[in-house]
């Protein structure tokens, strides 16, 4: 017997007008809620739509993300950046100081001493450093820092998964669909292998925001207008990018409704979209005008290098080559290339962006019915996203770029907003959004060949459990932070002043949570800021001492004198470098400038007391 809510809206009121389904309707919810109260029975709905799936999910990022954050106080090295991890503890620390200190959080007079820097367009997911704040004040130092870290990765991959059941089951009306779906968006490998950088991790976001979009179509409401103001705005303060990519996807959306179902706009619609929109510049204004501002003054200094676009650009033959962090076969994947072996000839063979065979094969079974329940625009979004995320220019394989230009080319010379990305990848996310809902479409034409329970569910444990395998990444190792003993005593020592750090970044910026001092100079790590295009004298001698040996005598003592008035003036009490070929000649300069030099675990510590009051 078929379940008359599963008939296709196009049939429905015919069936609807017939008795005979009336009282099928009603038999059915009596079997999906036998013998319950009337509260119990109310909640069943919410058990079986939310509570269920979310309880799912939290299983199943158990068992495959689990091994990647557990014990939670340690670090993955999964990925490929995981030294962005450094950045992100930055983050919650820093986010955690400006609350405790009613602080401008996207001022850093921490970093960039004595100028400072915007970080208006730096990666500060605000509302990841809001929910790792209690965890943070629960656990202290290092330990909480690290555990929010592990447990914003677990979310992610939990929220990400239901996001995108909710929008298949809505836009499919099929919940079987909707597992397959959700599997497929929340455990790509794209989600793991970016697991560290959490501006890229917060894919979760993405769905919420679809779903709300389409449901302030189908029914335009107030309420509905705020919650996708609401959830634009919660992915514009936790990644950037992904916020300018759902803009993009609402113009493609609209444009496809104005070409396909220009009829059914309604004013009501076009009224709560544009009091959405006039919702999501309030939330956004603190950051809006600050980025405004930037992009009006500074706009050089945002902009990344045309060049650096093309060579993070993948190759097309990346998206059907299984990923060389998979436990068991990514080895014998390493011929094609990685960044793991990379080099400027096959740096295009991207993992991050392989799609699985079993979600292409649900995707073109989908499309065997292309015409049918608007499964045209989700094909069409997949392929546009999909193109963008080739970059400028066609790639083919890790060594073949071709001269053929692509989307992005365009976006990149016209849209100001696209000169401030570096890595066309990050469009993967929409993209497998987009063909997770086409496998929801293909898994439920699958299913309607049988009727019968069993089969229906043996066939849902084996997709599922092929679409986990393929997406699986292995376990390759953690490690706890480790800190030199010198800064914390650094951190112990009462006082505001600064200190010139020249160890690596963005490992600094760790250490700058240990100790809570203002640091100087940030070469890489906040790449988007005029600041870097300044530097301390005394730094830069520091950072080439060698330079300064053939400089004349009478020229360098003057040189000493004014770089000991500068450190005076600005409080900076000690210079940190670690051992180098240019140590000797840093220790000698260190000596020159009155600095007392000592040895702490490969670490050189230079004390200035004449920089003290």
């Amino acid at each position: 017997m078929k379940n008359p809510d599963d008939i296709p809206s196009s049939q429905g009121d015919e069936w609807g007008r017939d008795p005979s389904v009336q009282v099928m309707r009603r038999v059915f919810a009596a079997m999906e809620a036998p013998n319950m109260p009337d509260g119990a029975a109310r909640s069943y709905p919410f058990w079986k739509n939310s509570g269920l799936p979310l309880t799912f999910f939290v299983l199943v990022s158990i068992l495959m993300v689990g091994p990647h954050v557990v014990p939670p106080t340690r670090i993955n090295a999964l990925p490929y950046a995981h030294e962005d991890s450094n950045i992100f503890l930055w983050g919650f620390w820093w986010v955690k100081r400006c609350l405790l200190e009613w602080h401008d959080p996207y001022w850093a007079d921490f970093l960039f001493y004595p100028l400072g820097t915007s970080l208006a367009f730096h990666p500060l997911p605000l509302t990841y450093g809001l929910f790792s704040f209690p965890i943070q004040v629960l656990l202290g130092d290092l330990t909480g820092l690290v555990v929010a870290f592990n447990c914003v990765i677990f979310v992610s991959f939990v929220l990400s998964g239901f996001g995108a059941y909710r929008l298949a089951v809505y836009v499919t009306g099929n919940q079987l669909g909707g597992w397959i779906g959700g599997l497929i968006f929340a455990f790509m490998p794209f989600h793991f292998l970016n697991m560290n950088s959490l501006h890229l991790l917060a894919i979760e976001v993405l769905p919420f925001y679809v779903l709300s979009l389409l449901k302030l179509w189908d029914r335009p409401s107030v309420r509905q207008g705020i919650f996708l103001a609401a959830s634009l705005a919660v992915a514009y303060y936790t990644s950037l990018e992904y916020a300018l990519y759902l803009l993009i996807f609402s113009a493609l959306w609209l444009i496809y409704k104005l070409v396909v179902s220009y009829k059914d706009f309604q004013q009501k619609f076009l009224n709560h979209l544009a009091l959405a929109s006039l919702c999501f510049i309030v939330f956004a204004a603190p950051l809006l005008s600050k980025q405004a501002s930037m992009l009006f003054l500074e706009h050089s200094a945002i902009r990344q290098d045309f060049d650096e676009v093309v060579f993070w650009s993948p190759a097309i033959l990346s998206f059907v080559t299984p990923s060389r962090a998979h436990p068991v076969y990514g080895d014998a994947m390493s011929f094609a290339g990685d960044l793991r072996n990379a080099t400027t000839q096959n740096w295009g063979m991207r993992s991050e962006i392989s799609l699985g065979f079993v979600t292409l094969g649900l995707a073109f079974v989908a499309l065997a019915g292309l015409r049918r329940d608007g499964r045209m625009f989700w094909g069409l979004a997949a392929l546009w996203f999909i193109c963008l995320t080739l970059g400028p220019y066609l790639r083919v394989t890790g060594t073949w770029l071709t001269g053929i230009p692509l989307p992005y080319l365009f976006f990149y010379k016209y849209l100001p907003f696209f000169q401030e990305g570096r890595d066309p990848t990050r469009f993967m996310p929409l993209a497998v959004l987009m063909l997770s809902v086409l496998a929801a479409f293909g898994v439920r034409d699958l299913l309607e060949r049988t009727h019968r329970k069993e089969r229906l569910t043996l066939f849902t444990v084996i997709l599922s459990g092929l679409i986990l395998f393929e997406n699986m990444s292995g376990w390759v190792g953690s490690y706890r932070p480790e800190v030199n003993p010198v800064y914390n005593k650094l951190g112990q020592m009462p006082g505001d002043f600064a200190i010139i750090d020249l160890t690596t970044e963005p490992y600094k910026l760790l250490l700058q949570t240990v100790h809570g001092k203002k640091i100087t100079y940030i070469e890489k790590t906040i790449p988007r800021s005029s600041s870097r295009n300044w530097m301390l004298p005394v730094e830069y001698d520091f950072r080439s001492p060698e330079k300064l040996l053939n400089l004349d005598p009478a020229v360098l003592a003057t040189r000493f004198n004014e770089h000991k008035m500068g450190m005076k003036k600005f409080n900076i009490q000690y210079i940190i470098f670690p051992m180098s070929e240019k140590a000797k000649v840093q220790i000698e300069l260190a000596m020159h400038l009155g600095g007392r030099v000592s040895r702490v675990q490969g670490l050189f510590l230079c004390e200035f007391p004449q920089g003290k009051d």
